[in-house]
């Protein structure tokens, strides 16, 4: 029952590239090319599971977590050692926190559970590690964000390493700013005296 799967134009059209084709639109914003991306996968085998997480991407970045949550649901149904399943989790869980206003220490651990998951399964998987320290960044921890795109950058595989350097340097240069001022007060105070 259901319908059939659509016939593959090339060896190319995959459930798994129309899945990465997704995820690529998704990160340049482009939400209508990425739904016809995770529709297409669908089409093509309504089994794999990056289909419900490319899904549930889309339903977090328009604000829908509950629904967000049932396509996770589904993917981890499907396949419960899909990576990308609890990556997004740990992005789902930092989305929805920050968005209602919730303090890091309600939200981040909840994230950081579903990295370590993801992390247990393929513990060299560059994006386990940017989207931590994207996490971490929005818990406005910085040591430990920069960290995890350190840890990326060690891997050196994908094409998340550039993003990951930019941000190991924006870091340093607001740590290197912060110590920087927080001297110059201690400064200003011991001269006072």
């Amino acid at each position: 029952c259901g319908p059939k799967p659509v016939v593959q134009q090339s060896p190319l059209d995959t459930a798994a590239n129309q899945y990465q084709r997704g995820l690529t639109s998704l990160e340049r914003g482009d939400f209508m090319t990425a739904q016809r991306a995770f529709e297409r996968a669908r089409m093509l085998d309504s089994d794999y599971p990056g289909i419900y997480v490319g899904y549930a991407l889309l339903a977090m970045e328009r604000g829908d977590f509950f629904r967000a949550y049932k396509e996770l649901e589904l993917a981890l149904h499907k396949d419960n050692d899909f990576v990308d399943a609890h990556i997004a989790q740990g992005r789902l869980a930092t989305k929805e926190g920050v968005f209602r206003g919730g303090e890091a220490k309600k939200w981040l651990p909840d994230a950081l559970r579903a990295y370590k998951k993801a992390s247990e399964k393929a513990p060299n998987y560059p994006p386990i590690y940017f989207y931590r320290g994207q996490s971490y960044l929005q818990a406005q921890n910085l040591p430990l964000a920069r960290k995890a795109y350190t840890r990326l950058i060690e891997i050196n595989r994908g094409p998340l390493v550039a993003p990951a350097m930019a941000k190991v340097d924006q870091i340093q240069m607001i740590l290197k700013t912060t110590c920087e001022s927080h001297l110059a007060s201690a400064y200003a105070a011991y001269n006072v005296s």
